[in-house]
């Protein structure tokens, strides 16, 4: 499975179910008795594996020697907003491979989120929860946009991830 497909794959599934790992031990879904192979032929995986989902993914974008990760998230960061501040539909904005690249770096990366986030905003709290396994507003407030930005920015603050 080439890194592109791995991407693919984890783009169909949805939040919830990337959120947690049984989904990249799960596999493919079993194709529809009527439709036989053919139903797999969206997701376009010719040799799943699971351990290998999280290894490709975290393939898709190795931070070259020399290459620093503020400059690298940047240029990732732009591909994201420019394609995706004109959208309105959450799943079509983080659905997007840049986003999913950043998220790839883990929690290297997670300042530099912050830090776009207070700067430009964007629905960064998906990533912010996908990388560092929770999120800290209430599940009442988790829709709450205003409320996910504040809490994450008092987080990074009060882990001292930003100023």
């Amino acid at each position: 499975m080439n890194t592109k497909q791995s991407i693919k794959y984890l783009r169909r599934i949805s939040h919830e179910e990337a959120l947690s790992t049984s989904a990249v031990h799960r596999g493919p879904p079993e194709p529809a008795a009527d439709k036989g192979l053919d139903a797999l032929a969206p997701f376009n995986i010719v040799d799943f594996a699971p351990e290998k989902a999280v290894a490709t993914l975290a393939e898709a974008d190795p931070n070259p020697k020399g290459r620093n990760i503020d400059d690298e998230f940047a240029e990732l960061a732009k591909q994201w907003h420019d394609a995706t501040d004109p959208l309105s539909v959450e799943s079509e904005i983080i659905d997007h491979p840049a986003y999913w690249r950043i998220v790839a770096k883990g929690k290297s990366v997670v300042p530099c989120i912050l830090r776009d986030l207070e700067a430009n905003g964007g629905l960064w709290y998906r990533a912010l929860e996908a990388i560092e396994g929770f999120t800290p507003v209430p599940e009442e407030k988790k829709n709450d946009l205003k409320e996910l930005k504040k809490a994450w920015l008092t987080w990074g603050r009060d882990q001292q991830l930003i100023n």
